[in-house]
């Protein structure tokens, strides 16, 4: 159990700021906090925050140590907790001064309950004993950090990216229905995630656009004009696209969203999506563009590349040569697309083959070479026999 039970940190490669931890289950826990950081749900909303403004490669995962004895787990975190100053909000991002262990489970299943940390009911050793006046006062000073070493030093207001007031507005009308303290009084009261919430808060800062989360449009007090007059961010995948042809380059049809016009013309969205985002030059023998991005200078850039590439195609295949297994000929097609017209056989799989690459050595049954591959490997073989 030692190799996978210990302490761990989480570190800040930008400031240099970590997050102290522990568990008995090491590589798990390590697992979970990377997905509920990447999904924005991670229960540390300054944790989340900092990550969601550093970045995924700004961000180190080390174990610090391995624990043989488990009753010595929390132990050792307290330890690293007070060695790295963990719960500074300038050195770090631990929320409870206090170890407690994490990435187990809840109540009896937890490894620790019932060990001397947050036991309850009658395992608890102070179960039904009542403290004096004068012990209560004595227990509120031991525990209470004043000054530098109170981990909420320094962040009053604005500062405490935890207490930023926040508004919740209605999509509908626009009006803003609340000013919340802070995300996590919105948690506690209607029980939406917190980090959910300061990502579309951030997003809107960032990007200008604005996105509903619960329901909602919400943001930042700061940033209420600049959300209303906002508007709403689309997924790429749900924006209209509009069909344009090459020859003429006329458009010949608006599309509500790319899976509409992949489904019609019998290709994946993603080639759509890769030449509206200007990654490919044409997809399914068209030039697509967003209908926002629609005007007179990008339909001639684009169509000039299309030609460019196509022209370009030509002049280095000459079209594609079917053959049986046995390398006879078949059939020659002008180009990937025409054979594939013809065998209903995808060209993306025609142009692998024909491209060498050397998982595919077939596409539909047959054997597929460029035209002047085909002359080349003909002439070549034709010179060898003489």
């Amino acid at each position: 159990m030692g190799k996978n039970m210990g302490v761990y940190k989480i570190t800040n490669l930008v400031n240099g700021k970590v997050y102290i931890g522990s568990s008995k289950e090491l590589e798990k826990r390590e697992m979970q906090h990377k997905s509920d950081l990447k999904c924005g749900r991670h229960h540390n909303e300054y944790l989340q925050n900092s990550y969601t403004k550093h970045g995924k490669e700004n961000f180190e995962f080390n174990i610090i140590e391995f624990v043989e004895n488990e009753d010595e787990l929390i132990e050792r975190e307290q330890f690293y907790i007070d060695k790295y100053n963990a719960c500074n909000r300038k050195y770090g991002y631990n929320l409870n001064p206090y170890a407690r262990g994490g990435g187990g489970a809840k109540g009896e299943r937890n490894g620790w309950y019932g060990k001397g940390y947050m036991q309850l009911g009658n395992k608890n050793p102070s179960y039904g004993k009542k403290h004096t006046r004068e012990t209560k006062r004595i227990l509120s000073i031991k525990n209470t950090r004043y000054g530098e070493k109170n981990h909420n030093y320094g962040n009053k207001g604005v500062k405490n990216p935890l207490s930023k007031q926040i508004a919740q507005i209605d999509p509908d009308t626009l009006k803003v229905i609340k000013i919340w303290g802070a995300s996590i009084e919105i948690e506690r009261e209607l029980g939406f995630h917190g980090g959910n919430i300061c990502q579309v808060c951030i997003y809107l800062e960032n990007h200008s656009k604005r996105k509903q989360s619960y329901g909602y449009y919400w943001c930042y007090e700061k940033d209420i004009n600049k959300c209303i007059s906002s508007n709403d961010y689309i997924h790429s995948q749900y924006k209209k696209v509009a069909q344009i042809d090459i020859k003429t380059k006329n458009v010949l049809k608006v599309y509500d969203k790319i899976s509409d016009a992949a489904k019609e013309h019998s290709i994946n969205s993603e080639n759509i999506s890769r030449c509206c985002k200007g990654k490919n030059a044409t997809a399914a023998g068209y030039v697509w563009i967003y209908e926002e991005e629609l005007n007179k200078k990008n339909i001639d850039e684009r169509v000039a590349r299309a030609l460019i590439e196509m022209s370009v195609s030509r002049s280095k295949k000459g079209g594609v040569v079917q053959l049986t297994l046995d390398d006879e000929y078949v059939h020659y097609y002008p180009s990937s697309k025409r054979a594939s017209e013809i065998t209903g056989i995808a060209p993306t799989s025609i142009s692998r083959v024909c491209n060498k690459q050397k998982k595919y050595k077939t596409a539909g049954g047959f054997k597929w070479m460029y035209y002047d591959d085909y002359i080349k490997l003909n002439k070549d073989q034709q010179a060898s026999i003489s």
